[in-house]
């Protein structure tokens, strides 16, 4: 009757639901308040490749519409139930849920999170194949659209562990999270049991308990979970500056405590303490800072009780940084938390570090006050930051010969000699075979490693195989690497990005032998036969390259095929084809007709629109580093085989990678240098010279042209001032210059590393007008702790000597918000807003008109409409990139407004550092990579904005603006303005694109209604702004 009711309003039934099948898999979801995820929650879980599953979703109560969310689901898909109850919790929704799942297996799924589309299939055939009582997938924070690797992914998710006991793997306790797991059913309701109700942490104590009773279970390398870091701070995870969820905390570990030691090994239980010390209190110190006396002093007396409970082996389990804060915790030496807390920042997650006598342990601090009365134990490193790393590069087959590459280091340790080295092969039976091994240095392994003060290049080696020699069957590769007195040897379960060997699918054949691939429990794995058979190789595109290789100012590309170079901003032009090489220029034409080198970007090989792979041949050399005089170029393969090559600056192979910028930067810190006549100029990240520092080198170049103008660029593409000096950021030259230049200008922070000599005087400008929250406003809004925000208050003011600001009014907003007293602030405009000013002396606005619209091809009589929306952090892709807002509709736009009207869309800064632009669209022309934004500016009749501060700048045209603010309450909500956006938007404020072209419709019109709004706009923000701006900047810079 119920199924009859179900296809009476639509919904299809499922196959299994058809045939009356049992699910596989019921998947339980707890819902609360969640509206604004529950629908990529639900999707996720509905679109998995297992497609026979239940969803049992309770409500507990919600208030914000999930209730009618989940209906609709219901409505529409018959594998979802529906339950509600009463406000409770989480832990009495799943146990309700728990209770009617008719799965053979069964998981847990937050209604804030999501599922990657084959885990649940994926975690059901392995649970099939190994017979355990559950498995646990690796997790990846998820924060916008930018997924995060956990902490504990690295070392309980390094590689497939099947069949495994808790005494066997105790570290698994490091993830204990609820929703990264699946269960038989008839083993959690016989085994774990109910959810605790009415406390936060609910999960901990019913994983936990799985781990302890399961006869065996699987720890997985592969991602089955997408975990939400809600950016409203809403989560049970995110309330731990409440004593009540510090209470709650310890609660759940006493019951775990009683669990453990009345259930565990004493090995184990020392394990779970040191899992305490490590995860569960650390995150709880930050708020104890700034707390009340009975926070503090219920924190420091759990520390002194689970540092009683530590032996030495639950101690060495605990980060180096974790160790020092829980002493000092417990020793209730707050202000010296935050001292350390500082010095950790600085240094990184691992400190620097060095063997004694065996041991890896932290270099002695005796300036460091922290230090003082810490037990020996804290400086000892643990597993976590300190254990084997295996890494596969490449793999190359001759008809009897393997040969594979990669290396071998202890983590957090620098290989300062060459290592002894070990190598064999091993068998799922245990049967060794020795092979040959030699140490080569491999520069790329400090790309890898990540490690500031522990390079790899020296822990490289090269094992080569007899495939003759070997017997037929499955080998798995391990390596023993001895230095510095320790020992370490493991399997490669770590893979170079864009090496064949990388994917799981396989790589390289010889002649019917072997097969070399990566197994994720094992990592390089042969499969040797011996009896004749077809060799198995990948699929492979029709168009395949056979060599790579860097000129001075070509890259040369072997294979058969007419092939291209190129991704979608660049193609390399094409300046030689003889045979079947393909002779690339590493010089383009820019957007502005610059011929420039192509810059620091990925790029690929296609024929035609396909996608070259990498003949077999070829592929076991790969990935290979190729170091050139005008770029650097990394050669490797995606994930679908295709042929990938990475361009990036020509610094020098062993300055790249985190210990070689590090060195250098330490090099700078104490670099003894003559000063110099100087200017150290640089905006964002090198990929442009814009913003104040442009008219600052324009401003030098007028007045003292004696003056060396140095530039920090990102590559040589970036186009820089005529008779300015560009120097490559993290180059020894440009180091070099940051410290003798008498005079240094940034819009963003250098960075802790950044030294003022006291011949520099170091002018901060910063970039766009003061409008959005910033510093302790927009820190406390992402739920910084206070003396979170009091470190990075520090910081901020540890690097600033004057800042520059355009108004009085903005002088206070950075007192205010960085509670500054002793960093001088310049009020005197920005330099690069005196372009802007009608009369200014430095440029003609037509000429400047005349020639961008020339080089953009657009007639002189077109009316031009500047679109420039600002980046929104929902749609953050990585650090300091985003993909473009995309809401207003620019071919409807351009068809509306007519063909004599022509949008130029220029993309935020962040939305630069992404390859999509907008092509193929009528009187749209993307002018995101043009470098200098007032150009645009000048260029343009009109402008479509919205939140961005570029507003500020164009209203010194006294030209119209239209606002389109389609999102301006979710905007607003994720970033509060300092002062309110009504009265700062001086022209009609659009939602629709049908409204923007309404707007622009009467252009006259439009400038007639808002010229007195734009007027008093300016006599309120832009008063110093009257185009000498620079003159006043340069005076300033002079009378030091």
């Amino acid at each position: 009757m119920k199924a009859a009711a179900r296809r009476t309003v639509g919904r299809p039934l499922v196959a299994y639901e058809r045939r009356g099948l049992r699910p596989e898999l019921s998947v339980v979801m707890p819902v609360y308040n969640v509206a604004e995820y529950l629908p990529a929650a639900l999707d996720s879980v509905l679109g998995q490749t297992l497609r026979n599953l239940e969803v049992i979703a309770v409500d507990d109560s919600s208030t914000d519409g999930c209730l009618d969310i989940l209906r609709d689901y219901e409505r529409r898909d018959p594998r979802v139930r529906v339950l509600t109850q009463p406000n409770s919790g989480q832990g009495p929704a799943r146990n309700r849920a728990v209770a009617l799942a008719r799965g053979e297996f069964l998981t847990f799924v937050d209604s804030d999170d999501t599922v990657p589309p084959e885990a649940f299939e994926y975690m059901v055939r392995r649970l099939r194949e190994s017979g355990s009582d559950f498995s646990v997938g690796s997790v990846r924070r998820l924060r916008n659209n930018e997924f995060i690797r956990t902490v504990w992914a690295r070392t309980v998710h390094a590689r497939d562990r099947i069949g495994v006991t808790l005494e066997e793997f105790p570290n698994a306790m490091q993830d204990i999270i609820a929703c990264n797991r699946m269960f038989k059913t008839s083993f959690w309701r016989e085994q774990v049991g109910d959810f605790r109700g009415h406390i936060a942490y609910e999960d901990h104590v019913p994983m936990l308990t799985a781990y302890v009773r399961a006869k065996r279970f699987d720890v997985l390398n592969h991602v089955t979970y997408n975990w939400r870091i809600r950016e409203n701070k809403t989560s049970t995870g995110q309330q731990k500056a409440r004593l009540e969820n510090l209470l709650d905390r310890i609660a759940v570990k006493e019951e775990a405590h009683e669990l453990l030691r009345a259930e565990a090994s004493d090995f184990v239980y020392d394990v779970w303490v040191g899992r305490t010390l490590e995860v569960d209190f650390p995150p709880f110190i930050q708020h104890a800072l700034s707390g009340p006396d009975s926070y503090r002093n219920l924190l420091a007396a759990t520390y002194r009780t689970y540092l009683e409970r530590a032996s030495e082996r639950a101690l060495d389990l605990v980060t180096v940084r974790q160790k020092v804060r829980g002493h000092l915790a417990a020793q209730e030496r707050w202000a010296e938390i935050q001292e350390a807390d500082t010095w950790f920042d600085d240094v990184g997650l691992v400190p620097p570090a060095h063997a004694s006598d065996g041991t890896v342990v932290a270099d002695p601090q005796p300036t460091l006050g922290f230090w003082r009365d810490l037990p020996e134990a804290c400086a000892r490193l643990s597993p976590l930051e300190c254990h084997f790393e295996g890494v596969l590069s490449r793999a190359a087959f001759t008809p009897s010969r393997c040969t594979v590459t990669g290396w071998a280091v202890r983590r957090a340790l620098a290989v300062r000699e060459t290592p002894a080295l070990e190598a064999w092969l091993e068998s799922p039976s245990g049967e060794r075979s020795e092979v040959d091994v030699r140490p080569v240095q491999l520069p790329e392994a400090n790309l890898w490693g990540e490690q500031r003060f522990a390079p790899y290049d020296l822990g490289g080696f090269e094992v080569g195989v007899d495939l003759d020699a070997l017997p037929a069957g499955t080998w798995h590769l391990h390596v023993a690497t001895t230095y510095a007195g320790v020992r370490s040897e493991g399997t490669l379960t770590n893979r170079m990005r864009f090496s064949p060997v990388a994917h799981a699918s396989g790589t390289t054949t010889a002649a019917g032998k072997a097969v070399g691939r990566w197994d994720a429990g094992h990592g390089f794995t042969l499969d040797v036969v011996h009896a004749p058979k077809r060799p198995w190789t990948p699929r492979r595109s029709p168009v395949e390259v056979r060599g790579v290789e860097l000129g001075e100012e070509t890259l040369t590309v072997v294979s058969d095929a007419e092939v291209s170079v190129g991704n979608p901003r660049v193609q390399l032009p094409l300046v030689a084809r003889e045979g079947d090489r393909h002779t690339f220029s590493l010089f383009h034409e820019t957007i502005t007709g610059a011929r420039k080198v192509v810059p620091t970007a990925r790029y690929g090989v296609t024929a035609g629109g396909v996608s070259a792979t990498a003949e077999a041949g070829f592929a076991g050399t790969l990935p290979t580093f190729h170091h050139g005089a005008l770029v650097n170029l990394d050669v490797g393969v995606t994930p679908e085989h295709a042929v990938t090559l990475a361009v990036e600056a020509p610094l020098p192979p062993l300055t790249r990678g985190a210990s070689g910028k590090r060195r250098l930067r330490d090099a700078y810190k104490t670099m003894d240098v003559e000063p110099e006549n100087a200017a150290a100029l640089t905006c964002y990240r090198g990929e442009f010279c814009t913003d104040s520092q442009l008219a600052i080198d324009r401003g030098l170049a007028d007045r003292y042209p004696e003056v060396v103008r140095y530039w920090g660029v990102r590559d040589w593409s970036t186009e820089v001032p005529e008779g300015a000096v560009p120097l490559l950021l993290d180059s020894e030259e440009w180091y070099r210059a940051l410290a003798s230049a008498r005079f240094v200008s940034h819009n963003i922070d250098f960075g802790a590393y950044f030294t003022q000599r006291p011949h520099q005087r170091y002018l901060q400008t910063f970039h766009g007008y003061p409008f959005k929250s910033m510093g302790i406003g927009f820190w406390r809004s992402k739920g910084l702790t206070d003396e979170k925000i009091a470190r990075a208050v520090f910081k901020a003011k540890r690097e600033w000597d004057t800042i520059l600001v355009p108004s009085e009014e903005a002088a206070n907003w950075y007192r205010e918000q960085y509670a500054l007293e002793d960093t001088d602030i310049l009020v005197a405009g920005y330099p690069r807003c005196d372009v802007l000013v009608p009369g200014n002396r430095w440029v003609e606005a037509d000429e400047v008109r005349a020639r961008v619209l020339g080089r953009l091809g657009v007639p002189l009589d077109k009316t031009v409409v500047l679109y420039a929306p600002t980046y929104r952090d929902k749609l953050t892709t990585r650090m300091f990139a985003a993909q473009r807002f995309d809401e207003l509709d620019l071919d409807q736009l351009a068809r509306s407004l007519g063909e004599d009207h022509v949008v130029m869309l220029r993309g935020h800064n962040n939305n630069q550092r992404e390859l999509d632009r907008v092509t193929g669209v009528a009187r749209v022309v993307d002018v995101t990579d043009w470098p200098d934004v007032n150009e645009l500016t000048l260029a343009a009749d009109v402008a479509v904005l919205d939140y961005s501060s570029l507003r500020f700048d164009w209203a010194l045209t006294g030209k119209p603006m239209v606002f389109f603010v389609p999102d301006l309450e979710e905007y607003f909500d994720q970033r509060e303005p300092l002062f309110p956006y009504e009265g700062t938007a001086p022209g009609p404020w659009a939602r629709t694109t049908a409204d923007v072209a309404e707007a622009l419709a009467d252009l006259p019109a439009l400038r007639s209604r808002f010229a007195g709004d734009i007027a008093a706009f300016n006599a309120r923000f832009n008063a110093h702004n009257d185009g000498t701006a620079t003159d006043r900047v340069l005076d300033w810079a002079g009378s030091q």
